[in-house]
């Protein structure tokens, strides 16, 4: 029978049910949640674990958001029933999760929280690693054909379109009025985007083309197109304002995971005992 930490490994790593899995993806989750089982058995019995108050609320909470991912009691019980649980057996489980997760949260607190010198010393080592290509903000408008005759016919309509393709605008409003691709409903907007991200015959003329400026039509695989040019984002990298909170976050979520590694190490080493040699 599948066990509650299959249950929860197998959709956190495959977002799929255990039953839903290959053979050896099977055999691989039976394998890490057997592992998954014996480190939170370390946890649980550690100070750390003993010294959580898991409340009936927290419970309740956390019950409530699990039975919401059902239409109905029924399909929840029989999905309870599958792992050889009900819904009291359930609130165990749930009540060890939270202890764990709880005993972890007091390794994190135990870290120094990063501050702006911590980051910024990261984000000056690191500097590669902010560098972003030139980006465009570009419109385009989608004419498809199925033969020659209806290939010239678009090249005619988009050839007179562009003619009338003015300002950001008039663009999105003919893009609105013509295009064949479901961007037309937000004025043909393709996003902003680096070189790679378009058909390769798109894409030279894309980043060739001056802010608010129209391309000559232009064939894909998929049609004839009309590619504007709304604004030219430099390739660059952000400042050390723009990204400081966020490299912070990083730190400490880095930090405190490493805490949490060794805790569970040392836990490993307590319970295996000194190593005895023989002869």
């Amino acid at each position: 029978m599948t066990s509650y930490t299959e249950l929860k490994l197998s959709w956190e790593l495959h977002q799929l049910p255990p039953e839903a899995l290959k053979p050896e993806q099977r055999k691989e989750l039976a394998s890490t949640a057997q592992r998954q089982q014996d480190i939170e058995s370390l946890i649980l019995s550690s100070p750390e674990a003993a010294a959580v108050v898991v409340t009936a609320t927290a419970i309740a909470q956390r019950l409530g958001e699990i039975r919401g991912r059902y239409e109905s009691d029924g399909e929840f019980r029989a999905d309870l029933a599958l792992i050889g649980l009900d819904p009291s057996g359930l609130e165990v489980e749930l009540a060890r999760d939270l202890r764990i997760e709880g005993a972890l949260e007091r390794i994190s607190s135990r870290v120094a929280k990063a501050n702006a010198v911590d980051a910024e010393i990261y984000y000056r080592l690191n500097a590669a690693r902010y560098a972003a290509p030139e980006r465009r903000v570009l419109r385009h408008i989608l004419l498809t054909f199925t033969g020659n005759e209806e290939k010239a016919a678009m090249l005619t309509l988009l050839e007179q379109v562009r003619g009338e393709a003015g300002d950001e605008s008039a663009f999105a409003a003919l893009a609105l009025r013509h295009s064949q691709c479901p961007t037309a409903m937000n004025g043909g907007l393709l996003g902003t985007l680096s070189q790679g991200k378009l058909f390769p015959e798109l894409d030279k003329i894309a980043f060739s083309l001056a802010a608010g400026e129209v391309s000559a039509p232009a064939e894909s695989p998929i049609g004839w197109h009309l590619l504007r040019c709304d604004r030219i984002l430099p390739a660059g990298a952000p400042t050390f304002e723009e990204v400081r909170e966020r490299i912070i976050a990083a730190l400490d979520s880095s930090r405190q995971k490493a805490a949490q590694r060794q805790w569970i190490k040392s836990l490993e080493q307590k319970n295996n005992g000194p190593q005895t040699q023989t002869n």
